[in-house]
Formats: C-alpha cells, structure tokens, sequence
C-alpha cells in the first residue's frame, strides 16, 4: 500500500506509518525525506504535468487533425475536472485549488485561439530592456530621476513597436515640442 507520510503520519490511513527505509531505498543515503511527498507536492506534480502537456499539445496543434486535436484538449479538460474535484486535505492546495476553480475557464485559453500565446511573459519582455538599462545605469537617483527614466524608456519603446529609431523619433518629437507645435495624430501601435 502507498501512503502519503506527513511526518509518519498517513492520512489516508489515519494512524502512525512507519516506513523501512532500507527495504524502499537499499542504497539510499538520503534516508526517510526520499519518501516524504506531501499532498502540496503531489498536486504541483500534478498541474504542472497538466500545463506542459496542453503547451505540447498547442506546439503540435498545426500537424495534428482537427479531431485528433479536439480530443486531446477534451482529455485536458477531463484531467483538469478531475484534478480539481480530488479530495484534499492541504491548505495550499486547498488555496490553488480555489484560484483554478475561478480561472476554469481561462486556464487553455491558448487551445483555442490561435493568437494567444501560452506564455504569460508578454509584459515582462516588454519591461526588460527599461530594467536591464536601470540596473546598468545603477539605479535612479531621485524620484523625479525615476519619473523621466519610466517616460523616457515608454517612448522608447512606443517607437521601437512603430517600426521606428527610438532616439531619433523621441528627438525629433521633443523638437517639435520645443518649438511651440503640437505632435498631430500619434499613431501609437499597442504593445500588446
């Protein structure tokens, strides 16, 4: 019988369990923490199986059949049920749990659109060059130093996303700025 030990104790079989180390794990020098696998760890085991195997399967989506394609995301959906309904007795689990429950039906949303991308990093790539040049720059010295930095790396960034040299649009547009004239119709594209 496997039990899940919480510090010798067995949930599932509701009393003191013991385990011989040495018949388990014959050369084992790590001893009993080899064994211990919590009820947090089992389910992280778990879900982060069932994400990797919907990323696999939107990598593969275009040599699939669409049939093939659909059944496999309707075996996702199963095991995500099925994860979410299992019993539970831990707290953090217990916690996620909830958080999947409310993201449902959020959660493959890349399966069934094209365009959506399974990683959720977008914002964070975005962010990186500004960061990478602050660290560089060793940090800002003032909080007004701070502002000007966070304005002048959006802009940045806005021309990168048109197509356009940074340096130049952001001077070429404090020009017109300084000379009294307003900037007509910015075409901004969206990062996003």
């Amino acid at each position: 019988m496997l039990h899940t030990v919480h510090g010798y104790w067995c949930p599932n079989c509701k009393k003191t369990v013991y385990p011989k180390v040495t018949e388990a794990l014959p050369n084992s020098t790590q001893g009993l923490s080899l064994l211990i696998m919590t009820a947090w760890q089992t389910f992280r085991k778990k879900l982060g199986r069932l994400i990797m195997d919907a990323v696999r399967l939107d990598i593969n989506k275009t040599e699939l059949s669409p049939a093939i394609f659909n059944r496999r995301k309707m075996r996702l959906y199963n095991r995500l049920d099925q994860l979410i309904e299992s019993p539970r007795e831990d707290k953090d689990v217990n916690r996620l749990i909830k958080r999947l429950i409310r993201h449902k039906n959020e959660l493959f949303t890349f399966l069934e659109y094209n365009d959506v991308s399974p990683y959720n990093n977008h914002a964070e790539q975005q962010i990186r060059k500004p960061v990478i040049t602050r660290k560089i720059s060793q940090q800002n010295r003032s909080n007004r130093a701070a502002e000007a930095h966070a304005i002048f790396m959006s802009l940045f960034r806005s021309a990168e996303l048109q197509g356009l040299n940074p340096v130049e649009k952001v001077a070429a547009d404090s020009k017109t700025l300084l000379a009294g004239t307003k900037i007509k119709n910015p075409n901004f594209k969206v990062a996003a």
